[in-house]
């Protein structure tokens, strides 16, 4: 969010994409658009980005090239006990319970939200569609 915020408020401030601004030719014409905020946050993300590769490909290589351990009783795997009564049946569980434990139940759940927020917004562009064709670059 950092690297984003950054980069966006030097857009807005009319920085071109893709630009090396402090190796520019051009230095004044970054000079008048006040972007020394949004540059610095740049820089933080940037330093924060390279940090956390570091450590991502530390932790990596240092998983690669460790010892494989053969012995399953050496590597406990945590397990935990059901909270609900209910059982495999859930004969003694809730309505609620019930009804949400099969998958196409949560998919359907999940698929009515999505129709509810983004319905008002698709809507209307859908219903006002223009067929203009998109243009040619080559």
């Amino acid at each position: 969010m950092l690297f984003a915020l950054g980069m966006h408020w030097q857009g807005l401030a009319g920085v071109p994409r893709r630009a090396q601004v402090s190796a520019s030719a051009q230095q004044a014409a970054y000079d008048g658009m006040n972007i020394a905020l949004p540059k610095l946050l740049t820089a933080l993300s940037g330093g924060v980005l390279f940090v956390a590769a570091i450590l991502f490909y530390t932790v990596l290589i240092r998983t690669l090239l460790s010892p494989r351990q053969d012995d399953p009783e050496s590597t406990p795997i945590p397990t935990s006990e059901a909270i609900s009564p209910a059982g495999p049946t859930l004969h003694g569980a809730s309505l609620l319970v019930r009804r949400t434990e099969p998958l196409l139940a949560l998919t359907f759940a999940a698929l009515v939200l999505v129709i509810l927020v983004y319905g008002p917004v698709i809507a209307p562009m859908l219903a006002n569609y223009q067929f203009i064709p998109g243009q040619r670059l080559w």
